[in-house]
């Protein structure tokens, strides 16, 4: 079977036009019904295809597909494209330790492809991307210029997750000023509300400022005496 992604998901009644021409030729692995008349279906992707010639018939569209299969064996695999494989690996690492969404143990699967065609389209599966953004992944054919656009991607996404945790950060910090800070007031509540009629000095040192001026004792003495 032939999967395609519609570009708009709003459209109802989608005509050929409305289909990416570049998708996934995949093998059905299960099919599982559900209540509702919904059903599930788990499939393999096998390579890349492109749409030739697409009709629709009753209620499905029929389609002629050129599958596009990366010859790693042929494939004339420069130091560049090694170069690349190497900084896309660790941009993809330091993504899921900073994101903290996709397991590590990927890394351990990745180490182990020899086809670089494979590589790219497994990282791509496992990053967060827009729709927009994988489908521009898929549909780049050059091995190169897919490695180039992957790091591209993966170099924006770490700033937006740095982005993200610094905000976060900053949110945790200023919860837990303010929940020390309301701490200490209801503290101070709480004591002049034990006493309510009794100004203590250590409510009022709680509450005001050290005093601006002090009478001096000899200023007493001379009033006293007059």
């Amino acid at each position: 079977v032939f999967l395609t992604s519609q570009k708009e998901a709003e459209v109802d009644e989608p005509t050929a036009d409305d289909f990416y021409h570049v998708g996934t030729i995949c093998r059905v692995k299960q099919v599982i019904k559900l209540p509702g008349d919904t059903v599930r279906v788990l499939v393999e992707g096998i390579s890349r295809g492109k749409v030739k010639e697409i009709s629709q018939e009753d209620g499905y569209f029929k389609a002629i597909v050129e599958e596009i299969i990366y010859d790693q064996d042929n494939a004339d695999v420069d130091k560049e494209v090694e170069a690349f494989v190497r900084n896309v690996f660790d941009a993809f690492e330091e993504y899921i330790n900073i994101g903290n969404r996709v397991s590590p143990e990927i890394l351990v699967s990745l180490a182990d492809i020899d086809n670089v065609d494979r590589f790219i389209d497994t990282i791509a599966a496992n990053i967060f991307l827009k729709s927009e953004q994988k489908q521009e992944i898929l549909e780049e054919f050059d091995i190169l210029k897919r490695l180039e656009l992957l790091y591209k991607i993966l170099l924006e996404e770490i700033d937006i997750l740095k982005i993200e945790n610094i905000k976060h950060s900053v949110l945790v910090a200023s919860k837990d000023f303010f929940n020390t800070s309301g701490e200490i007031m209801i503290n101070v509540s709480d004591s002049i509300k034990q006493n309510p009629y009794k100004k203590s000095e250590e409510n009022i040192n709680w509450l005001l400022p050290a005093p601006v001026f002090k009478i001096s004792d000899s200023h007493n003495n001379r009033k006293s005496k007059i």
